[in-house]
């Protein structure tokens, strides 16, 4: 499995993008943003920034929780991969994981990342719009 994490700004096109990433021959299909993903980030850089406090308590060093971490990221993508049927390639999106992305390659070295940028001014008329409806 070759995963694909696709981001950017809200209204960036980030859907679009997956969508089309998604058409392509032996991609899963486009499903909701990987929520949980980011869940396991936010922890691994919780959990790093207080290792000297409480996290050494439980793990033997930052690279012991960065592979937990990993191993963890690692699961749950196993996991969605198999439950789409083993796609050649996983392509998920969550625009709020785009902050993470640094330390998402830190977990997941064999990732590709794809961020839509987006005319700020465009990026403000479609959100406008998209609160209106």
């Amino acid at each position: 499995m070759q995963l694909i994490l696709v981001g950017g700004f809200l209204r960036s096109g980030t859907t679009l993008v997956q969508s089309l990433l998604c058409s392509g021959k032996g991609t899963g299909p486009m499903i909701g943003e990987c929520v949980f993903l980011r869940g396991v980030v936010e922890t691994y850089l919780r959990s790093l920034s207080l290792f000297e406090d409480h996290t050494k308590d439980y793990f033997d060093s930052p690279e012991d929780l960065r592979q937990f971490c990993s191993d963890q990221a690692g699961e749950f993508l196993e996991r969605t991969w198999r439950r789409l049927g083993k796609p050649e390639f996983l392509v998920l999106k969550h625009p709020q994981l785009t902050r993470y992305f640094p330390p998402l390659h830190a977990l997941l070295p064999k990732a590709r990342f794809v961020v839509c940028l987006r005319d700020p001014r465009d990026a403000v008329a479609s959100a406008v719009t998209a609160q209106r409806r």
